[in-house]
C-alpha cells in the first residue's frame, strides 16, 4: 500500500483569517511598548527592567507567528499573488512594529558599563542576549538610522532575494516528454546512467546560464548592500566577520575550520574508490553523486516516518517523543508539486509551538535522510523551549547538530541492519553526503569570500564564473576533471543569497558531530545527558562556551582535524568491502 502524502495544519500559528486582527495586536503592541521610553533610565529597578524584557519577547511572540504563517503559506507556492502580497504586508507590519521598539536596544547598548553589568546580572535567563547586545555596541548605528536600514532592506535586499526565489522557482524543464520542476529534475542528477546525469545537469545549468545576468545582479546588488551597510556604515572588518559575530564565534575558529579543510584529502582518495565501485572509467562532475549500482530502496513516506521514529528511539527516548509530536501534530507537508518551494526546510514559530517541517518527499534514500535530518532541527528547537523567546534559537554554527547527529544515527543504523553489499552502498551514501556537507560548503564559502572582495571593485559575472571554477578545479584536483559548464553552479545555490557566509556552518557542524558521535561512541549512554543539555541551550550561551563544557576548543586546528578520523575510517571500510 503506497502511503499518502501529507499537508501541514497551520491553524497551531493562527486561523485562516486571523492574521488582520494579530497584526492590529502587534501595532498595539508596539506602540504599548514605546511608552517604556520614559521607565529608562539609569537607575531602573530590575523588576521594572524585567517586566519590559517580558513584554518585548511577548511581542516577538506575535510578531513571529504572524511571519511563520505567511512564510509557510508561500512556500506551499511561491508564484502565488495573492499569497505573496500577504507576505509583503506581514513583512511590513513587522518591520513597522521594529521600527516602534528599536529604542530599547540602543538605550541598553549605550548604558555605562557599570549600569549594564548591574541589570543583565538582574536579567536571568535573557542575560545572554543583553551581553550580545553591548558586544554589538561598536556595530550599532543611531537609531533613525538603524529605522531606515528596517525599511530600506525591505525594498532592497528582501526584494531582490525574493525576485531571487520567483524566477527560480518558477523554471521548469522539458524532459522525456514531461515538463518538470528542478526538483523533479534532481531525480535525474542521481541516476545510474550516465546520460540521464549530464542531460538533468545540462538543463539545469543551461537554464540558470540564460538567466545569469539577472540573478548575477540580484547577486551583486545584495553583496554591494552588505558591503556598504555592514564594512563601510558598522565598521566590521571583513564580509565574513559579520557572520562570526553574528554567531558569536571567534574569527580564529573559522579561519581553523576552513584551512583544516581545505587540507582534507580523504574524498580525492574517495572519488576515485567510488569511480571504480560504479565502473565509471573517466569520472567528471557530472559524476560525484552517482548512486551505489545496487538497487535503491523505494522508500514510502509512511516507511521514512516509521524509521525516523526508530532512529531516534534508539538513541534517547525523549527525542523520539518530541519527534513523534510533529507528526501527531500535524506539522509537516511532504508532497511534491509545481511551484512549491524547492528543498527542505524546519520552521519553529515560537516556542510554544511544534516545529512545522516542509519537505519534497521523493520517496528515496535521499528522502529518508532529507526527514530524519528536518526532523532534527525540530527536536533541537523543542529541547530548547525551556529558554525564552529571544534565547532559544541555536545560533547557525549550532542549529545543524542535532539534525546531522540524526543522520549520523541514521547511516549506523543502516550499516548495522543491512547485508554487506548493502554496506557499500550506505559507505557511498555517508560520504557523499559529507563531501556535501563539509568540502563543498567550505568552498561555496571561499566562492563567497572571493565575491564580497571583488563585487565591490566592480566585478563581471564573467569573472565571477571564474573564481567559481577555480575553488571546483582545486577541490578535485588529481581525482576528477570539472566541466567548464559548471562555472554557473554558484547561480544555483539559494543560501548565498539570501544569507551571506551561512554555508560554513554547515562544515562546522557536521565535523562537530562527527566529534560528538566519536564522545558518544567512547562513552556510551553516559553521553545522552551531555548532548541533550547541550542541544537545549539553544542561543542562551555563545556556541565556544557550551562546547567547552563538553570538552571541546573550536579555536584549535586539532579539533576539526581530528574528526575527519571517522572520514578515513569509513573510506578504508569501504576499501576492506569493495
Amino acid at each position: 500500500m503506497v502511503s499518502p502524502m501529507v499537508k501541514w495544519n497551520l491553524d497551531d500559528i493562527h486561523k485562516p483569517g486571523e492574521d488582520g486582527k494579530l497584526a492590529v495586536k502587534l501595532k498595539a503592541d508596539a506602540r504599548r511598548f514605546k511608552r517604556n521610553r520614559r521607565l529608562l533610565k539609569p537607575n531602573i529597578s530590575p523588576r521594572a527592567f524585567l517586566k519590559i524584557l517580558d513584554d518585548y519577547e511577548k511581542l516577538t511572540v506575535t510578531s513571529s507567528k504572524l511571519s511563520a504563517y505567511a512564510g509557510l503559506q508561500l512556500s506551499e507556492n511561491t508564484s502565488d499573488p495573492d499569497r505573496n502580497a500577504h507576505s509583503d504586508r506581514v513583512s511590513q507590519h513587522c518591520a513597522e512594529a521594529g521600527n516602534e521598539v528599536i529604542f530599547f536596544t540602543h538605550w541598553f547598548k549605550d548604558l555605562p558599563e557599570k549600569t549594564a553589568k548591574r541589570l543583565t546580572r538582574a536579567s536571568g535567563p535573557y542575560h545572554y542576549v543583553l551581553d550580545r547586545v553591548r558586544a554589538e555596541r561598536q556595530f550599532i548605528l543611531s537609531e533613525p538610522e538603524e529605522r531606515i536600514i528596517n525599511l530600506k532592506d525591505l525594498t532592497g535586499v528582501d526584494s531582490n532575494n525574493k525576485i531571487y526565489d520567483i524566477i527560480t522557482n518558477r523554471f521548469l524543464f522539458r524532459y522525456k516528454g514531461r515538463v518538470l520542476t528542478r526538483e523533479d529534475l534532481t531525480t535525474y542528477k542521481l541516476s545510474r546512467h550516465r546520460a540521464e546525469r549530464k542531460t538533468a545537469y545540462d538543463l539545469t545549468l543551461d537554464e540558470y546560464a540564460r538567466n545569469k545576468t539577472v540573478l548575477a545582479e540580484l547577486y551583486k546588488a545584495i553583496v554591494a548592500d552588505f558591503h556598504y551597510e555592514n564594512l563601510k556604515l558598522r565598521g566590521y572588518k571583513d564580509a565574513i566577520s559579520v557572520r562570526n559575530h553574528s554567531n558569536d564565534i571567534p574569527d580564529k575558529a573559522v579561519e581553523s575550520l576552513i584551512s583544516a579543510v581545505r587540507g582534507i584529502r580523504e574524498f580525492k582518495r574517495y572519488f576515485k574508490l567510488k569511480a571504480r565501485i560504479c565502473g565509471i572509467s573517466d569520472m567528471d562532475r557530472y559524476d560525484i553523486y552517482t548512486p551505489y549500482p545496487g538497487e535503491e530502496p523505494h522508500l514510502p513516506y509512511g516507511k521514512c516516518k516509521r524509521i525516523t521514529l526508530e532512529t531516534y528511539g534508539s538513541f534517547d527516548k525523549r527525542m523520539h517523543e518530541l519527534a513523534k509530536r510533529i507528526f501527531d501534530r500535524g506539522h509537516v507537508h511532504s508532497e511534491i508539486r509545481p511551484k512549491k518551494q524547492s528543498g527542505a526546510f524546519c520552521l519553529t514559530p515560537t516556542k510554544g509551538i511544534t516545529p512545522y517541517l516542509m519537505l519534497n518527499h521523493a520517496g528515496n534514500l535521499q528522502s529518508l535522510y532529507t526527514m530524519v535530518h528536518e526532523v532534527g532541527h525540530g527536536i533541537h528547537a523543542q529541547l530548547a523551549a525551556c529558554q525564552t523567546e529571544l534565547t532559544f534559537r541555536a545560533p547557525l554554527p549550532l542549529a545543524e547538530n542535532a539534525s546531522l547527529f540524526g543522520e549520523k544515527l541514521l547511516t549506523e543504523k543502516l550499516l548495522r541492519e543491512s547485508r554487506e553489499d548493502e554496506k557499500r552502498g550506505i559507505l557511498v551514501r555517508s560520504l557523499d553526503n559529507h563531501y556535501a556537507s563539509i568540502i563543498r560548503q567550505i568552498y561555496f564559502t571561499l566562492f563567497e569570500l572571493e565575491a564580497h572582495k571583488s563585487i565591490p571593485e566592480g566585478a563581471t559575472v564573467e569573472r565571477l564564473n571564474r573564481a567559481y571554477l577555480k575553488g571546483l578545479k582545486e577541490q578535485f584536483k588529481g581525482s576528477l576533471k570539472v566541466p567548464e559548464k559548471f562555472k554557473h553552479e554558484w547561480l544555483m545555490i539559494p543560501h548565498i543569497f539570501a544569507s551571506p557566509f551561512y554555508c560554513y556552518s554547515y562544515a562546522f557542524a557536521d565535523l562537530l558531530v562527527l566529534a560528538l558521535y566519536g564522545l558518544y561512541r567512547e562513552t556510551g549512554k553516559k553521553f545522552n545527558p551531555d548532548y541533550l543539555k547541550l542541544l537545549s541551550y539553544g542561543g542562551s550561551q555563545s556556541p565556544e562556551k557550551a562546547l567547552e563544557e563538553i570538552g571541546l576548543d573550536i579555536s584549535r586546528k586539532e579539533t576539526w582535524k581530528n574528526p575527519v578520523k571517522h572520514i578515513r575510517d569509513q573510506v578504508r571500510e569501504l576499501e576492506r568491502i569493495t
